[in-house]
């Protein structure tokens, strides 16, 4: 908003930046709208830990720009759900609302799957069968914290590092990111 700012990116030495970063933005979009007509498999990723982009977020505007470039809001959605989880080989215990499947749940009203507007209003929360209470979750000042503990996964569920498995259980990162016993 601040006009010296902004001109600096539009007429003046950021200008060039400014150029090459939408002239990059849309030949991302082209290449998704090809990768989608040849039958890619399309996997979200947010680069969240980069500078600006933050969790949460930054999935939702990865969808948003997959949206904008040709994909419908429930293709998407699956390529953040369903799609990463099928690729990682997880396909049948996670990534869909389905019996005999682990979920965490955002709950919005209206149809996400035709307007991906309406996750950016969820209802409720429910992370591993039980209901957030969000109102707990609002940070009021800047000395506030959030501390998430992960969840303790059992045996055979899908890890990324020991801390994620419960007790005697270790992350088996060398062959099949899950958790196991030790031997």
């Amino acid at each position: 908003k601040d006009p010296a700012l902004r001109a600096f990116y539009t007429t003046g030495a950021g200008a060039p930046t400014t150029a090459a970063l939408r002239t990059f933005a849309s030949t991302m979009k082209a290449n998704v709208a090809k990768a989608k007509a040849a039958g890619v498999v399309l996997v979200a990723g947010s680069d969240c830990g980069n500078f600006g982009v933050f969790h949460g977020q930054g999935l939702m505007r990865e969808l948003e720009l997959l949206v904008e470039s040709g994909l419908t809001p429930l293709e998407a959605i699956t390529a953040a759900t369903a799609a990463p989880a099928a690729m990682v080989g997880q396909g049948e215990e996670v990534g869909r609302v389905k019996a005999g499947q682990q979920a965490d749940l955002l709950l919005v009203n209206g149809d996400p799957s035709v307007d991906l507007a309406k996750l950016r209003e969820p209802v409720e929360v429910w992370v591993s069968g039980v209901r957030l209470d969000r109102a707990k979750l609002t940070v009021t000042s800047p000395r506030s914290a959030l501390i998430v503990t992960p969840r303790a996964q059992t045996t055979e569920s899908f890890c990324v590092d020991d801390s994620e498995c419960q007790g005697p259980l270790r992350c088996n990162v060398a062959q099949s990111w899950r958790c196991e016993r030790a031997c």
